[in-house]
This record gives C-alpha cells, sequence and structure tokens, in this order.
C-alpha cells in the first residue's frame, strides 16, 4: 500500500501576503533613496557656491597684497589691479565674475568700494565689500589692504 506523504509547502495565500510586504519594503527604501539623493544634491550644490565664494575671496586677497595699484571702472563694471611688472582683472557681469582666464559663477547685489574709509564708486581704492542676498551661504566678502607711502605721493 502507498503511503500519501503531504508535502510541506507555502499556500499560494503565504506567498502572495510576502509578495505585498516585500513590495512595500522595496517601496520604502525607493523612496528614502530618493530623498537621501535630493538631500545629497541639494548639499552638492551648497558646496560648490559656497567653494566658489572661497575662492573668489582668497584670490582678492592674494591680489590686493600683490598689486601696487586698485582700481574701479563702474562704467565697464571692471576692477582691476596693477603693479610695475603685472596686471589683472575682475570683469563682474549679470551671474559670474571673470577674473582674467577664469569664470566664477557668482554674483552680488551690492558691491561696495572704499579710499580711506570713505566710499567710492570709481576711481582708486584700498577696501571693497560684496554683499549677497543669499542667507544660505556666506553671505559678505570684505577686503581690505594697508597703503604704502608712494600712493600718498601721487
Amino acid at each position: 500500500m502507498k503511503r500519501i506523504t503531504k508535502i510541506k509547502a507555502f499556500t499560494l495565500n503565504e506567498m502572495m501576503v510576502v509578495l505585498v510586504i516585500t513590495a512595500i519594503v522595496v517601496g520604502l527604501a525607493f523612496s528614502i533613496l530618493s530623498l537621501t539623493q535630493r538631500q545629497m544634491l541639494g548639499m552638492q550644490q551648497n558646496y560648490i557656491k559656497n567653494d566658489e565664494m572661497r575662492r573668489f575671496e582668497e584670490a582678492l586677497w592674494v591680489d590686493f597684497n600683490k598689486y601696487r595699484e586698485v582700481s574701479y571702472n563702474a562704467n565697464l563694471d571692471l576692477l582691476t589691479f596693477k603693479n610695475e611688472v603685472d596686471s589683472t582683472y575682475y570683469q563682474f557681469e549679470e551671474t559670474f565674475v571673470l577674473k582674467y582666464q577664469d569664470t566664477l559663477n557668482i554674483f552680488f547685489e551690492e558691491k561696495n568700494f572704499y579710499l580711506d574709509g570713505a566710499l567710492v564708486n570709481e576711481g582708486y581704492l584700498d577696501a571693497l565689500e560684496f554683499t549677497r542676498s543669499d542667507a544660505a551661504l556666506n553671505s559678505t566678502i570684505f577686503v581690505f589692504k594697508k597703503k604704502d607711502a608712494t600712493h600718498y605721493m601721487k
């Protein structure tokens, strides 16, 4: 006589429950992954913007200390640095700053130029201040230089 043994297996209902639970877990995982990727992209964009601002400020400090003469032309929106041997310039456009051959993707709502502590519109200067209204970033850059006696002899 043949003995019929029952094969131990899952029922169709149990398999469907497992598939539904798996689909829910995978769906949640993908939504969390999407949120994390968007957050990482936002952090990366803020880092890039802050890095541009730091590079711009560092370049200004280097040029202020390297060059003897600093002047600004309001008509051309051009900041020029000169000494006896070399010169460089910063061209301010609507959405970027052109430094000689480099392009920095930053812009400023307000640009103030100073000479001996007084606000000037153009000409020679010894300090400058750039301001952005973006609260998430370093919003103000202030750069100055000490003048030597040759400046006052002109």
